[in-house]
C-alpha cells in the first residue's frame, strides 16, 4: 500500500517512484474506460507498479482558424 503523504508528492509532482524515490520509471499508454483515464506504471529500480488515475479539472474555449 502507498503510505498517502507518498500518494500526495508524487500527485503534486510525479517524477519520482512513490517507493523508493528513482527517477526510472515507464508507463504504459492511457486507458479510456467510461469517464475515467488510467495507466498503469512501474519503477525499473525496485519492480513496484501503481495505477495513475486522471480526472477532467475544467474546459476552455478553443479559437476555430
Amino acid at each position: 500500500m502507498i503510505p498517502e503523504e507518498s500518494k500526495k508528492k508524487y500527485v503534486e509532482r510525479p517524477f519520482n517512484c512513490p517507493f523508493c524515490d528513482s527517477e526510472k520509471m515507464k508507463g504504459d499508454e492511457p486507458e479510456i474506460t467510461d469517464f475515467i483515464v488510467y495507466r498503469k506504471v512501474e519503477c525499473v529500480d525496485c519492480g513496484k507498479v501503481w495505477e495513475e488515475r486522471f480526472d477532467l479539472v475544467g474546459i476552455e474555449e478553443v479559437d476555430q482558424e
